[in-house]
Formats: structure tokens, C-alpha cells, sequence
């Protein structure tokens, strides 16, 4: 039996801990006499795990494991009932005759570890049979129109739905949920539907068109050799196998095997060959790299005197801004459309500008600090600052130079903004959410004041108790907040918060993500609200059909949390399916944060 002496002050530093987290219930008193009956206890035991971790345990928990006791690692959703039992174990070990002035706690580890299991269920309806994480997916614009796809995502494994309102109509909308309801109830597999407000935006404003161009480029090998010629559609409307499709204005109509003779927009001598009339249009064939361009004539012979028509109206490509490392760029408030040429003078000076979007963050943002675009993109360092303008430097762009676009985000990850989580389109949407979606998404919240903003319009609408709520954690201030956010949510039922993970690795740095998510989630179970995992999980396989191996290790973290969100894709099935195997596979591994040790799968040797 262990030393009394070596017990006795681990007793007394896990008695000082305790008296620790009853002071942290008055510190949060205000805030605990408002939450949801179904939280009052969650919300106490997160003060007490607030309390827990104001101090470094590490000397702490190594004296605890040296005794073969629990270490206190993945106390955070039952605190105070993990120290009593700790305490008494200790008292036991070291034949102690000492007694707690502490009376227990009103509620025993395994009734606080059942508490998640139901806000989960209630949130995110029942648990799948094989795997304990729920599978939500993102609903393409398909969905309004192709319940198949609906039906080949549940079978995949799809257990929510997530409809984004930025995107669509209401119109959609409407048709989105009524087919998966629809095929829900056909099935037989619960799916819930969540539903994205669209929140404050802060992205680039509008640049101008860049010339009406389009580029044909026929296969080649890689000693640069043409191994087959290009398909070409000379027309309108194209059947779908064509991916080259150049509207013409002929003035005579054209005859197969016809070569038709022109000069591209590069200045470069070009052919044609008209291999077939099909209905309205002409399969043509093209064995040199081209660049077509909106009214190029076409002749019918070499000399170009003949004229037979000209390449019709072709959309204008996207315009951008080239930007370089050590480039400037004004930031304007004022409705302007960029000028796409203006990087080519490459005059230092000459400052480009582009509208950023949200007017408020002129008035927030101060020299020197950082400012990061289009999802790490552009980094760069404000320079100069104004009312209604901010020049800022461009530190580094990925591969030393590249283009930026219209509608990329702009973040500003040391400025104390006063952008609002709520706007007056989201208020529009809400009024949808609440009447036909189980589940309603806040984006960019930032502090209590944006949930009590959410929490206070639901309540206007008479939806308050009828709709979930999903804080998303998508800043360095939400995440700094989160203990008083989450307590500003719990005032409602249920709740959950959706670690978005893209805007927050810009916020908070690449290098401190892996440790803020988890964090995040400990939060999360030590106030029994389910967290959802979000961004890029599975993203070259929904988009592109193959999965990276970095991918794979991110959905074994993944597992973690009750809800892995995939966002649409092309192979969005084999995404869900693939995430189906993986999670169901890990299930005997894991039941939340602790490790379980099933019997080996495959024999050793």
C-alpha cells in the first residue's frame, strides 16, 4: 500500500481543484441561471472543466498514473464526479482516515457520458446501427430535381442533409427537402435536414470580363507530339459529349471534309476540318493548340478570300487580377469593377483596387496587421489605412505569383472586427429555415451577443424548442469566446457547434489548427454538445475520384466527433461510401475520446 504522505497531498491538490470549480459556478452564474433545463448540468460541469484546465495538471496526472489511477485526460464530460471518485480511491490506497468536507456529486460518470449520447439523438436523430458518427452531406443543386441521387446518398450512408442558403433559391430549397424527405420516408433511413444562413461575407468585389476567348488544346503526348485531334462543335446547341463548343455566323452552310482556314487571337495560322453535319451544327476537328475569339472570320480557302462565316459570341473569360510577391493592393469599400489589365503595366506605380465587400471592416482594421485571401492563397500585411480604403503588401503568393479572382474570401485573422453573425438576409432565409429544416446553421459567429442576435429572432418567428441550432466556429474570436458562446447557446435546445475548419486554419494559422480542433472538442464534450467535424474531409475524392492518404488519416480524427460533414462533388457517392467503411470500421477502436482494445482483426505473427 502506497505511503500516506505521498497520498495525502495529491488528496489535498484534488480538494483545491474542486473548491476551484464551485468558484467557477458563481463566476458563470449569470450565464448558468439562463441555459436550458436539459443543459443545467452540462452547463455546470463545463465551468468545472473551465476550472480544471487553468492550471497545468501534467505533475498531477503522472503522480496519478504511477499509482495505476485515472489520469483525469478524458474527465471533461463528467468533472466533478472523476475527482470525487479519484479522491476516494486515494483516501482507500493510502489508508487514509481523511474526509472530504465535499459532498458527492449530484450526478455519477456514467449518467454525465449518457447526457451526450441524448442531445445527440435529439439533434441528429438516432445513431446509424454500425457506427456511432452521423454522416452529413451538402446538398448540390441536383438534389431539387434527381431524387435518385437523394437515394444513392442514403444508401451510401448519408444521415443529414445540409442545404447552404447562400446558394439557390427558396424554390429549390423547398424542392431539396420535399424529395428527401420523400425519399426518406420511402427507405425507411432517417435523414435530417440542416439548413446554413449564409452570415456576413467578406470577399472581393467585382472585376471586369476578360476577353471572349477559348482555348482548344488536342491531346498530346509527353514529348509534346499530337496523338489524336481535338473534337470541335461549330453551332449552338452541342450534344453533350462535345467539350469544345464554338458558336459560328455562317454566311454559307458547310460541307464535310470542308477545310476551313483562319487566324487565331495569338496571330497564329489555324485549321479546320469539317468532318460531319449533325442537325443544327458541324463536327469539326482541330490538330494544332487554338485560341478562338469572338468574330475571327473564316474562309474557305488558304489565301483567305473567301469568306464563309465567322466565330459567333463566346463567353467572356473570368476575369483577374495577377498579383506578385511584393505587390501592393487597395482594398476599396467603394462599389468599383476592377480592371483585369491593369497587372500587366506592371508599373510600381500604379496600385490595383478591388472592392472588398463588407464596409465595416474599414473602421476595424489597423496598420501592420495581417490579411489573408482566397483560403491562404494571398497573404499579405496592411500597409496603409483609411475610412474607406486599406493598401495592403503581398507577402507571399503560392508559386510566387498568381491570379485573384472575384468572390474570394479576405480574412483578417489579428483584427478585433465588428461584423455581426447575423444579416438581413439571413433574418429573410430564417423565417424558410425554421418552417421546413430541422436544423439551422449560424455562420461567423463571434461572440454570445451573435447567438442571442440567432436565439432572439427564432424566437420572434414562435420556432423556439421546434428547430436546432449549430454554432459555427469559423474565427479567432469565436474560438476564444467558445466557453461563453456555448453557454449563450445552451439557453436553447439542442445545440451543436460545427468546427469549420477552412476560415478557421486562416484565422488561427495552419500550424495551430490540429491543436485548436481538438480543444474545440473537448469544450464540446465537457458541455455534452455534440460537435460536427467540417471542410475538405474526403475533398479529392468527391471531386476528383481518388482519395489522398493525408484524407485518410484525417477521417481515422474524424471518428472523434458525432457528426463528419462531406461537401458535394461528382463523386460525392463513393465519398460517403468510402466514409461509411472507415468510421464503421473504427467503431470497436473508439466510443468518443477513449481508445478501446477489440481482439486483433487479423492474426499476428
Amino acid at each position: 500500500m502506497a505511503a500516506a504522505d505521498k497520498i495525502t497531498p495529491l488528496v489535498a491538490e484534488l480538494e483545491e481543484i474542486i473548491a476551484s470549480c464551485r468558484q467557477h459556478e458563481q463566476h458563470y452564474a449569470d450565464e448558468l441561471a439562463k441555459v436550458h433545463p436539459k443543459f443545467a448540468y452540462s452547463a455546470r460541469n463545463l465551468a468545472h472543466y473551465r476550472a480544471f484546465r487553468r492550471k497545468a495538471r501534467n505533475r498531477l496526472q503522472r503522480r496519478l498514473m504511477n499509482l495505476g489511477l485515472s489520469r483525469l485526460a478524458k474527465a471533461e464530460s463528467h468533472v466533478l464526479p472523476s475527482l470525487h471518485a479519484t479522491q476516494q480511491l486515494l483516501q482507500l490506497l493510502g489508508g487514509s482516515q481523511y474526509q472530504s468536507t465535499f459532498e458527492a456529486p449530484e450526478m455519477s460518470i456514467k449518467k454525465a457520458r449518457r447526457l451526450l449520447k441524448r442531445n445527440v439523438r435529439t439533434l441528429l436523430n438516432r445513431r446509424p446501427k454500425r457506427r456511432r458518427s452521423r454522416i452529413m452531406v451538402t446538398m448540390p443543386t441536383e438534389a431539387a430535381h434527381d431524387r435518385d441521387l437523394i437515394r444513392k446518398m442514403l444508401e451510401a450512408g448519408m444521415n443529414a442533409a445540409r442545404i447552404n442558403c447562400a446558394h439557390d433559391s427558396p424554390e429549390a430549397w423547398k424542392a431539396m427537402i420535399d424529395n428527401i424527405r420523400a425519399v426518406s420516408a420511402e427507405m425507411e433511413i432517417p435523414c435530417v435536414v440542416a439548413m446554413d444562413l449564409g452570415g456576413p461575407k467578406i470577399r472581393t468585389g467585382a472585376i471586369e470580363p476578360g476577353p471572349e476567348l477559348m482555348k482548344v488544346r488536342p491531346p498530346k503526348n509527353a514529348r509534346g507530339i499530337v496523338i489524336m485531334p481535338a473534337d470541335v462543335w461549330l453551332g449552338a446547341e452541342a450534344p453533350p459529349e462535345f467539350k469544345h463548343v464554338v458558336p459560328v455566323d455562317l454566311d454559307t452552310p458547310l460541307a464535310p471534309v470542308q477545310l476551313l482556314h483562319f487566324v487565331d487571337a495569338r496571330g497564329k495560322k489555324r485549321q479546320l476540318m469539317v468532318e460531319e453535319a449533325q442537325g443544327s451544327g458541324y463536327r469539326a476537328t482541330l490538330r494544332q493548340t487554338t485560341y478562338f475569339e469572338t468574330g475571327i472570320p473564316l474562309y474557305a480557302d488558304a489565301k483567305r478570300k473567301e469568306k464563309v462565316g465567322q466565330v459567333g459570341m463566346l463567353p467572356a473569360i473570368e476575369g483577374s487580377i495577377f498579383l506578385m510577391e511584393g505587390d501592393r493592393l487597395k482594398l476599396t469599400a467603394e462599389p468599383v469593377i476592377a480592371n483585369h489589365r491593369s497587372h500587366l503595366q506592371r508599373d510600381p506605380q500604379v496600385i490595383p483596387e478591388i472592392q472588398c465587400t463588407n464596409e465595416q471592416v474599414f473602421g476595424d482594421v489597423e496598420a501592420d496587421q495581417p490579411v489573408i485571401m482566397d483560403d491562404g492563397k494571398f497573404s499579405g500585411i496592411i500597409r496603409e489605412t483609411a475610412p474607406r480604403h486599406l493598401v495592403m503588401e503581398i507577402t507571399q503568393v503560392r508559386g510566387g505569383g498568381a491570379k485573384l479572382r472575384a468572390g474570394k474570401g479576405i480574412n483578417f485573422p489579428q483584427s478585433a472586427l465588428t461584423v455581426r453573425g447575423l444579416t438581413p438576409k439571413d433574418r429573410e432565409d430564417l423565417a424558410f429555415v425554421v418552417e421546413h429544416a430541422d436544423i439551422v446553421n449560424m455562420s461567423f459567429v463571434n461572440a454570445p451577443e451573435d447567438v442571442h442576435d440567432l436565439l432572439g429572432a427564432i424566437d420572434e418567428l414562435g420556432a423556439t424548442g421546434t428547430v436546432g441550432v449549430v454554432l459555427k466556429i469559423e474565427t479567432e474570436r469565436a474560438y476564444l469566446k467558445l466557453p461563453r458562446i456555448l453557454l449563450a447557446g445552451m439557453q436553447t435546445y439542442p445545440l451543436g457547434i460545427m468546427i469549420a475548419r477552412g476560415d478557421l486554419a486562416l484565422e488561427v494559422g495552419w500550424h495551430n489548427l490540429a491543436l485548436t480542433q481538438r480543444e474545440i472538442m473537448k469544450l464540446c464534450h465537457a458541455a455534452h454538445v455534440p460537435d460536427i467535424w467540417a471542410t475538405q474531409v474526403f475533398e479529392n475524392l468527391a471531386k476528383q475520384g481518388v482519395p489522398s492518404r493525408a484524407e485518410m488519416t484525417d477521417v481515422w480524427v474524424a471518428q472523434r466527433s458525432e457528426c463528419v460533414m462531406l461537401n458535394k462533388g461528382p463523386f460525392i457517392t463513393d465519398a460517403i461510401r468510402m466514409l461509411d467503411m472507415i468510421l464503421t470500421k473504427m467503431e470497436p477502436y473508439r466510443d468518443k475520446n477513449d481508445d478501446l482494445l477489440p481482439v486483433f482483426e487479423r492474426a499476428m505473427r
